[in-house]
């Protein structure tokens, strides 16, 4: 079974369950006037899921969604989605509604989402993501929508119009900014570790006692504040 999509300009595709969701810019899904920019599909039958509605009338378009314990994430370029004001990013649950999660971002284009774990890297053109100062691309927990402590806003980032592209690999971000032809001209790597480091839970320490902290193998470089350069 086919269906199709009028002025079909779609930007990303995810899967989640027994569904397959699109988004785009996108005036018709489904030959279905009332669907546009935003829709899932039945995986089995390939037709559109009606029951799953979002009200995207006021979104220019979707550029990347991905799919999270039970819920969407969708990036675009948008001020309002399914009824809610939200800057260009929103969770959505499975029933089709627009959730209360706040990602705290002061502009309404977000063009690059990649899902990292229990983290979301967000690509645009705020200068604030996550309820901080975060200039073009951040890491947010995706259970808060808060940003995390990764910050890369002195690099010069913020000189550039917004962040389009975004590949997280190991310890090292991957970035791409529009610009003259090609995309990638100004193509930049940010290192720097894309995750907490965990050393375990807080621990109350007797007078003489010893604790050993220990920090994730694998990691590039390791400095400790008594200079030790050991992962523990």
């Amino acid at each position: 079974q086919t269906e199709y999509i009028g002025y079909p300009v779609i930007n990303s595709i995810t899967a989640m369950g027994n569904y397959i969701y699109i988004g785009g810019s996108l005036s018709w899904i489904g030959n279905n006037s009332l669907f546009e920019n935003l829709a899932r599909f039945d995986k089995t039958t390939g037709l559109l899921d009606t029951t799953w509605f979002i009200n995207c009338s006021a979104v220019s378009y979707i550029s990347e969604i991905v799919a999270h314990n039970g819920k969407i994430y969708a990036a675009g370029n948008y001020s309002q989605i399914g009824g809610l004001n939200k800057n260009g990013m929103a969770e959505i649950d499975t029933a089709g509604f627009v959730t209360g999660k706040n990602f705290g971002i002061s502009n309404s284009q977000n063009e690059a989402l990649v899902l990292n774990g229990n983290t979301l890297w967000i690509g645009g053109n705020s200068s604030t993501i996550g309820g901080q100062f975060r200039q073009r691309i951040a890491q947010v927990n995706i259970n808060t929508g808060s940003a995390t402590c990764w910050d890369i806003s002195g690099s010069g980032v913020g000189n550039v119009s917004y962040v389009g592209a975004i590949c997280v690999q190991s310890d090292t971000v991957y970035t791409g900014t529009p610009t003259s032809t090609p995309f990638f001209k100004n193509f930049k790597a940010f290192t720097g570790n894309s995750s907490y480091i965990n050393i375990g839970n807080d621990t109350v320490l007797c007078a003489g006692s010893t604790l050993t902290l220990n920090a994730p193998s694998g990691l590039t470089n390791y400095l400790w504040n008594t200079g030790a350069t050991t992962s523990s």
